[in-house]
C-alpha cells in the first residue's frame, strides 16, 4: 500500500521549500492513490484533503485556475458537508462570469445541509448575478427565517436588488430602515439610503444622511465627496473645500476614495471659476483611476467594433427569421451625452415608464457570448428566441405592463445589432453632444473599470470616433428605427425636438414632458441634480473654459473630421 503520510510529509517540505513541481508531482501522488483507497483506510488528518488543498495552492502560485477548479470539484466532492470548499469553487466560478456553475454549487451544498443560513445568503449573492432577483430575494429570506448571522447585510442585500434591478425604491427603503434599525451605525445602508434620497431628489434628507456618516467615520472620505454634488460653491476659500484639499492629501486614504475626493474637489472648483485647478483635479482622480482599473486597450475596442460591423450585417439579417414582435424602446449613445435628459422628459409621458439603465445585455455578453461577437451568427434561432424570451422576462419583472418602457443604457449602442435581431421592431433613440463637451464630461465624473477609456481624454476622444462610426453603421442597416437627437438642439428648441420624438414613438403631445423636472421619480445617474431643473444652457459649450487643455483631442477630431465647433 502506498505510504500516504511520508509522501505528504516530503510534498510538505518540498512546498515550503519553493519546490513546487517536486510538491505537486507528490502531492498528486497523493491524489491518484487516496481516491482508490477507502474512508476507513486514510491516515488521520486524511492525506488526501491535505493533498488536495496543497495542490490548489500550487496551482493559485501557478495562475493556473482550470486546475484550482479540478481539485476545488474533488475536494468539495470529498467533503461535500464544508461549506468553505464550496465558497472557494463558487468563488472562482465566479471569477469567470459562470454564475450558473456557482449557483449550482450552493444547490448541491444545500440538498444535504438544508439549514445553514450562510449557503442560502451566498446562493442569493450568485442569483442576483445571474439576473435571477425573485430566487435572490426567496434565498434571502430563508437566510433570514433561519437566522443568519448580521441580519442588517441580508436586508442591505435585498434593498439593492429591490432598487437597482426592480425598480422598487419604496421597498427598497423599508428594507434599509430595518437594517439601521438592526445596527444604527451600519454605513452600508446608511450610504444606499442616501442614494435613494439622492435618486428622488430630496437633498436635504441626502446631505443628512451623508453628515451622519461622518459623524460615524470621520474619515469616510466616499461620504465626504459625494456632499461636493449637494451644493453649489462660489467661495474657494470654503471649509469644504479645504476639507477636500486635506483629504487629498492624506496618508491613509484609500486610492479609491482618493480618487472620489479628487473628483469632489474638480466639480467645486469648477462651480468657483477656477478652471485650471478643477482641470488638475480631475486628471489626479483620472490618474488615481487609473491606478486600479485594467489598462485600457483603444486597438482592442477598434477591432471589436470593426468585428460588430462585419457580423451584424444586412446580409445576416435578410436570412434571419422574426425572433420577437414585441416593441421596445432604447435609449443609448456616449455616456454623458444627454440620454438621463431625455428618458427624464419621455418619463413624464403618462404612457411611459422609465426603467433606467438596465445591464441585461451587458450581463448576457459575459454569461452567454464572452467572445461577443464571434458567436453571433453561429446562435441558433432558438437560442436567439431564448434571449428574447429572458428579456421580455425581465420587463414583465418591471411592472408596468401597460406602458412603453425604456431601456436606457448609453452603452448599449455596442448591442444594437443583437437588439434588432431579437426585437426587430425596437425603436432606438440616439443622443449626441458637442464632442468636447462629451469628452469633457466623460472626463469629470468617475466612471466604472467597464469605462476606463475615461481616465485619459485623449482615449475618450478616440473612443468617441469608434463610436460614432458604429453609429453609422446602425443608421445605415436601420434607417427607420434610429431617431437622433442632438442636446444641444433640444435646450435651444425644446419643444420642437420633444414633439420630433413623441412622434417617433407614435406618442401624442404631453405638456408635462417640458415640465419633466418636476417628474416625482427615481433617478440613478450622474445627472440627477440637473435634470431637476428646467432645461438650462450653461453646459452647452463648457470646453471654452477648458480650451487650453484640449488642444491634442481638437487635433485628433481635425483628423477625424469630426466638427467640435
Amino acid at each position: 500500500m502506498i505510504d500516504l503520510k511520508q509522501i505528504v510529509s516530503e510534498a510538505s517540505q518540498a512546498f515550503e521549500r519553493g519546490e513546487l513541481d517536486k510538491a505537486f508531482e507528490m502531492f498528486n501522488q497523493v491524489r491518484n492513490g487516496g481516491h482508490n483507497l477507502k474512508e476507513q483506510d486514510l491516515l488521520s488528518g486524511n492525506a488526501l484533503e491535505v493533498s488536495l488543498n496543497a495542490l490548489v495552492q500550487i496551482a493559485l502560485t501557478k495562475r493556473d485556475f482550470n486546475l484550482v477548479i479540478i481539485f476545488l470539484k474533488e475536494l468539495v466532492l470529498l467533503k461535500p458537508e464544508i461549506l468553505h470548499y464550496t465558497n472557494l469553487l463558487a468563488k472562482f466560478y465566479a471569477q469567470s462570469g459562470k454564475w450558473l456553475d456557482a449557483c449550482d454549487c450552493y444547490y448541491a451544498y444545500l440538498k444535504i445541509s438544508s439549514t445553514d443560513p450562510e449557503a442560502y445568503f451566498n446562493l442569493a449573492y450568485h442569483l442576483r448575478k445571474r439576473g435571477k432577483f425573485t430566487e435572490a430575494l426567496k434565498n434571502y429570506q430563508k437566510a433570514l427565517d433561519l437566522n443568519v448571522r448580521d441580519p442588517q447585510e441580508v436586508l442591505l442585500n435585498m434593498a439593492i436588488i429591490y432598487s437597482e434591478d426592480l425598480q422598487q425604491e419604496l421597498k427598497a427603503q423599508q428594507l434599509l430602515e430595518q437594517a439601521i434599525e438592526i445596527q444604527p451605525s451600519y454605513i452600508s445602508a446608511l450610504y444606499n439610503l442616501a442614494n435613494l434620497y439622492e435618486q428622488s431628489g430630496e437633498r436635504e434628507k441626502t446631505l443628512a444622511l451623508f453628515m451622519t456618516i461622518l459623524k460615524y467615520e470621520p474619515s469616510n472620505y466616499s461620504a465626504l465627496a459625494r456632499i461636493s454634488d449637494l451644493k453649489f460653491f462660489n467661495d474657494r476659500n470654503d471649509p469644504y473645500i479645504q476639507k477636500l484639499k486635506q483629504a487629498s492629501i492624506s496618508s491613509n486614504i484609500h486610492p479609491e476614495e482618493q480618487a472620489d475626493i479628487y473628483f469632489a474637489l474638480g466639480k467645486v472648483l469648477n462651480d468657483c471659476g477656477d478652471y485650471h485647478q478643477a482641470f488638475e483635479a480631475y486628471t489626479k482622480g483620472n490618474a488615481c483611476n487609473k491606478k486600479i482599473q485594467p489598462a485600457y486597450n483603444h486597438e482592442k475596442t477598434r477591432e471589436k467594433f470593426l468585428q460588430i460591423k462585419k457580423s451584424f450585417n444586412s446580409e445576416w439579417f435578410e436570412k434571419l427569421p422574426v425572433i420577437s414582435t414585441k416593441p421596445v424602446v432604447f435609449i443609448c449613445g456616449m455616456f454623458r451625452s444627454g440620454s438621463t435628459l431625455i428618458e427624464q422628459i419621455l418619463s413624464a409621458h403618462s404612457q411611459v415608464f422609465a426603467a433606467g439603465e438596465l445591464d441585461f445585455f451587458v450581463r448576457l455578453e459575459m454569461q452567454y457570448l464572452p467572445s461577443f461577437p464571434k458567436e453571433v451568427q453561429s446562435l441558433s434561432v432558438e437560442q436567439l428566441k431564448i434571449f428574447a424570451g429572458h428579456y421580455i422576462d425581465y420587463l414583465k419583472s418591471l411592472g408596468n405592463k401597460e406602458k412603453i418602457i425604456t431601456d436606457k443604457r448609453p452603452d448599449n449602442f455596442i448591442y444594437l445589432g443583437l437588439i434588432k435581431a431579437l426585437f426587430p421592431n425596437a425603436k432606438i433613440i440616439i443622443t449626441k453632444r458637442n464632442p468636447l463637451d462629451n469628452c469633457l464630461s466623460v472626463y469629470f465624473l468617475r466612471l466604472a473599470s467597464r469605462m476606463n477609456y475615461a481616465n485619459e481624454i485623449l482615449d475618450i476622444a478616440k473612443f468617441y470616433s469608434e463610436q460614432e462610426k458604429l453609429m453609422a453603421h446602425w443608421k445605415s442597416l436601420f434607417p427607420d428605427s434610429i431617431h437622433t437627437i442632438h442636446y444641444d438642439r433640444l435646450i435651444e428648441q425644446p419643444a420642437s425636438i420633444i414633439k420630433s420624438v413623441l412622434g417617433f414613438l407614435d406618442l401624442e403631445w404631453e405638456e408635462k414632458c417640458v415640465n419633466f423636472h418636476e417628474n416625482k421619480n427615481y433617478v440613478k445617474t450622474a445627472s440627477v441634480w440637473q435634470v431637476r431643473k428646467p432645461l438650462y444652457q450653461s453646459s452647452s459649450g463648457r470646453w471654452r473654459n477648458y480650451e487650453n487643455n484640449l488642444a491634442e483631442v481638437m487635433q485628433y477630431f481635425d483628423s477625424q473630421n469630426i466638427q467640435y465647433k
